[in-house]
């Protein structure tokens, strides 16, 4: 039986981390390519489903609508759009088209990471 320790360490990513300047969280070396210290952010472990309800390509946002209500990502360099295993610029995200957002929580914002268009 995996202890507490065993568990943790099974994960492919943490769970969550701060900057390790600040003396917790962890070491700068096990976050994200691309992510500057002393921000909180936070894997939210659950995707998200719904319809796009807007594109904003100039703003880097969009919104979806499902059983949660409206919520408004942040589209970041990051960002990537697919369709079963293909990668799709992010023009090609559309109003009405079915999603689910795997997403980060940076500071108060959702920040995708990966959005899904259903087949």
């Amino acid at each position: 039986m995996l202890g507490l320790a065993g568990i943790a360490g099974a994960f492919p990513f943490p769970y969550s981390w701060t900057d390790s300047a600040s003396g917790t969280g962890m070491p700068a070396g096990n976050q994200p390519q691309g992510r500057a210290g002393g921000e909180n952010i936070f894997y939210t472990g659950s995707p998200s489903p719904g319809t796009v309800k807007n594109v904003d390509l100039a703003a880097h946002t969009f919104t979806i609508k499902n059983r949660r209500g409206e919520q408004t990502f942040v589209i970041s360099p990051e960002t990537q759009l697919k369709k079963g295993r293909e990668r799709l610029r992010l023009d090609g995200l559309q109003p009405e088209s079915k999603v689910t957002v795997s997403y980060w929580d940076r500071n108060g914002k959702k920040e995708a990471g990966v959005i899904k268009l259903s087949k």
